[in-house]
């Protein structure tokens, strides 16, 4: 296969937080979200559950947005947490944003389960939201979608402090141990905004923090969701090279070679939850911003 024309997005049972787990490891599922030692446990019991050779947090796509200011409500039985209100109700409102505290909340108890088990020698895979995900949380996204044509200047406010604070996170998440950021922003697919306003707005957003982060420091394999990439390489902003892994067996191992390599890298055009899937021909694609 030389090219990668399409990707689908998937769930499987590898993504869902079992509450059977969570019952036999004496945690809550509140616990498991909010709690560094819980979040570390719940990790790596997951991950061995799986045979998976990352340890992926965190278990949510709410974490970022949280941390905007977001209330997320995190239910009993182990299922998703989500919004329980948006906290803007117009996009003038979005003047008031101000960028994530990494030292409280959640944010900070992710960045500490890193750290945890970076000590234990587990490789661990952060997962973070992008910019239109994050905003999808804190306001009706049917009130970006009229930003994008009316009182633009808002829009481009809030995005550029959210493209800082996660550039900032991305970092430290580096410096605290994280071998691999898994990043993908599904409220901005391009399917919803299309091509002209996703290499305008949208993609770009994301295209400034790919492109800041090659230069920022402690930075080490970013894996960019294949939905993104593949949009990526339709709006322009990058190329995608196939490279093949010897030896490897699954993706994860596939992943797992590049990381060792201690060579910056941005890869693409596969997801995260396909680590534990063996591969006929190991490949993986590394994308080139434009």
């Amino acid at each position: 296969m030389d090219a990668v024309t399409c990707f689908s997005c998937t769930r499987d049972e590898t993504e869902d937080l079992p509450f059977s787990l969570l019952e036999d490891l004496g945690i809550t599922a509140h616990s498991a979200h909010s709690k560094a030692e819980s979040m570390a446990r719940v990790c790596m019991a997951r991950a061995a559950q799986n045979n998976d050779v990352f340890c992926r947090i965190p278990f949510c796509v709410t974490v970022e947005a949280e941390a905007f200011g977001a209330i997320v409500d995190i239910p009993d039985d182990g299922s998703a947490p989500g919004s329980a209100r948006f906290i803007f109700n117009a996009i003038e409102q979005l003047a008031d944003l101000r960028s994530m505290d990494l030292t409280a909340g959640r944010i900070d108890e992710v960045l500490n389960c890193i750290e945890i088990m970076t000590q234990q020698e587990k490789k661990v895979c952060l997962g973070v939201e992008g910019p239109f995900t994050i905003l999808s949380f804190l306001i009706d996204s049917s009130i970006i979608f009229k930003s994008i044509i009316k009182n633009r200047q808002f829009l481009d406010q809030a995005l550029t402090i959210i493209e800082e604070s996660l550039v900032t996170y991305i970092t430290a998440a580096f410096q605290c141990g994280a071998e691999m950021v898994s990043y993908a922003d599904p409220a901005g697919a391009m399917q919803y905004f299309g091509l002209d306003l996703y290499k305008d707005v949208v993609g770009r957003s994301s295209y400034r923090i790919l492109r800041r982060l090659e230069s920022a420091p402690c930075i080490g394999l970013v894996h960019l969701c294949g939905q993104s990439s593949l949009s990526f390489v339709k709006a322009g902003f990058c190329r995608a090279i196939k490279v093949e892994v010897p030896g490897a067996e699954t993706y994860g191992q596939s992943l797992q070679v590049v990381a060792d390599r201690k060579t910056p890298v941005l890869l693409g055009h596969n997801c995260m939850k396909n680590t534990h899937v063996k591969m006929k021909k190991p490949i993986v694609w590394q994308i080139e911003l434009n």
